[in-house]
């Protein structure tokens, strides 16, 4: 269960560098690039977190519930960005809530992970 955690954790990080490199682009052939990085960073995440999510689910139900409602509402929101993006509407406000939701994710994972390790 450890690899997938780091497998995981890992792969955040590139989520987040994908993220980053893709919205600073001006070139939207590049956006289109990373975008489809970014959406192969998080099928890698989906699997993981889907594997690590079952006995997650039996130990605290209510949390595992939260994060991955959280997570398939950043997936959802990335790809609006990519989109606001791509057609030249992309605001200040939609990369602060980006963040927000990323590092709301990220957390709630982390206290998900601390409260797991005995699994």
């Amino acid at each position: 269960m450890s690899h997938l955690r780091i497998c995981h954790f890992a792969v955040c990080f590139l989520l987040s560098a994908s993220l980053i490199i893709g919205l600073t682009r001006k070139d939207l052939k590049k956006v289109s690039v990373w975008n489809w990085i970014t959406r192969a960073c998080y099928g890698v995440m989906i699997v993981t977190g889907a594997i690590m999510w079952i006995p997650a689910v039996h130990a605290v139900p209510a949390h595992s519930l939260v994060k991955s409602i959280l997570a398939i509402v950043l997936i959802v929101f990335i790809e609006f960005v990519y989109s606001w993006k791509k057609n030249g509407k992309l605001t200040k406000k939609g990369v602060i809530l980006l963040v927000i939701l990323i590092l709301l994710t990220i957390l709630c994972g982390c206290t998900l992970f601390r409260t797991l390790s005995f699994l």
